[in-house]
């Protein structure tokens, strides 16, 4: 449940790899506090992720016509994935 800052590194398909650089700090209970990463996390954006689902029009875009490698997206961790993915995330 955890808001980041992270940048887009790279595309396919069906994800987009994010480094995550930012944890914000609504957790901490420190509303103002952000901790910036001494090295990025890695995290995988999946693309059914990126949209609300009942915006099913926008969700069948291609992903690379919602974000873009350098994009700074923010985010909430919505899971563990496998160790090569990192972290899963959700914009929806």
């Amino acid at each position: 449940g955890q808001t980041i800052l992270g940048i887009v590194s790279r595309l396919t398909a069906k994800y987009a790899a994010v480094d995550i650089q930012i944890l914000e700090g609504d957790s901490f209970g420190l509303p103002d506090r952000h901790v910036l990463l001494p090295q990025p996390f890695r995290a995988t954006l999946r693309s059914t992720e990126i949209w609300p689902e009942v915006d099913r029009e926008a969700a069948s875009q291609p992903i690379y016509r919602s974000i873009r490698p350098g994009d700074i997206i923010r985010a909430r961790i919505i899971g563990v994935g496998e160790a090569s993915a990192g972290f899963l995330l959700s914009t929806a």
